[in-house]
């Protein structure tokens, strides 16, 4: 949490611009960008724009040509390494892409969100417009929402995301307390039994976030929505799944493949957020609601008729299971 990382090598990557404005097409070949932490004196004098508010961002590179670009924001800045001792090097998330001046044009450092800063959070729950508190519709309101101290983030240990590979995308958070259950929040069941082994294909899901309504476009000055939306799709077959490999075909018995309909999908930052299954799985049970997947990634948000990728739960509910506690 206290270290600064200056000089360490960094790994980032993206399908972002090759150059600064030039190009109207993105790369369809994931790119990667080692780069060096700069100090934090050095990153104040680059100044950029915002020269009060460093200590929320990592400063890297500035090295002519080689930085990220548009398109890339949000894309994983990682570190390995080892905090302790007993402990061999690991992967680590320590930011996420931001923003950079003129794409390596001028040398500028660029710069990414500094997780640390951030690790000492809260997460919200009970929001539907996130412009308004509390949330109202034909004169009834819900509660407040409540916001809550994260306690800690679990980050599933072999967590890869290199090139055309992404493996155990998903992780754990814990709350310092618990929520208090209202109408408009209520847990969600995990799959057991039978759910271990459905595979859940032709089944309608439902999944939600407050991610982009369209793939992103610089002139557009694409927004965020304020309203959470909601998308129902099904679930697409093993097979049709491995057909469209998007871009790690050996991979699939991690993720659920969903949709593959043009104009439905969901969209840069909806990754994290919930898929849903109602139904049941023994006959003395009336239908629930149980996460079964959550939102990983897709490929050009509903302008291709690829599916969309949701890490399948029910492949890591030993490791859920081995990292929950009261």
């Amino acid at each position: 949490m206290t270290k600064d990382f200056a000089g360490e090598d960094t790994f980032s990557a993206g399908w972002g611009l090759l150059e600064d404005n030039k190009s109207e097409k993105y790369p369809p070949i994931l790119q990667g960008l080692v780069e060096k932490v700069v100090d934090e004196s050095t990153c104040n004098e680059g100044q950029l724009f915002f020269k009060k508010n460093t200590e929320q961002f990592l400063c890297l590179g500035g090295i002519i040509g080689y930085s990220p670009c548009n398109g890339d924001s949000g894309g994983p800045l990682t570190w390995t390494g080892s905090f302790e001792t007993d402990i061999s090097a690991r992967e680590y998330l320590i930011g996420v892409a931001s923003h950079v001046k003129d794409c390596g044009i001028t040398g500028s450092p660029s710069y990414y969100t500094k997780t640390t800063f951030f690790m000492k959070t809260v997460v919200r729950l009970g929001d539907w417009n996130n412009m308004t508190d509390p949330d109202c519709q034909g004169g009834i309101c819900a509660p407040n929402v409540q916001d809550i101290e994260v306690a800690e983030v679990i980050s599933h240990e072999d967590y890869q995301f290199l090139f055309i590979f992404i493996k155990n995308d998903i992780a754990l958070i814990r709350l310092k307390s618990p929520p208090l259950t209202t109408t408009f929040v209520q847990p969600v069941c995990l799959p057991y039994g039978a759910a271990m082994t459905k595979d859940f294909a032709g089944e309608e899901t439902f999944s939600t976030g407050w991610g982009l309504l369209e793939d992103y476009h610089i002139e557009k000055k694409t927004k965020y929505p304020p309203i959470l939306q909601g998308l129902v799709q099904k679930v697409v077959d093993e097979s049709t799944c491995n057909e469209a490999q998007l871009f790690f075909k050996k991979n699939t018995e991690q993720f659920l493949c969903l949709g593959g309909i043009l104009g439905y999908s969901p969209c840069n930052g909806d990754s994290g957020g919930p898929l849903t299954w109602t139904g049941s799985f023994e006959t003395d049970i009336s239908a629930r609601k149980y996460l079964i997947g959550v939102t990983s990634h897709i490929k050009g948000c509903g302008t291709r008729t690829v599916p969309s990728y949701y890490t399948r739960t029910t492949f890591f509910m030993k490791w859920i299971l081995d990292h929950m506690r009261e």
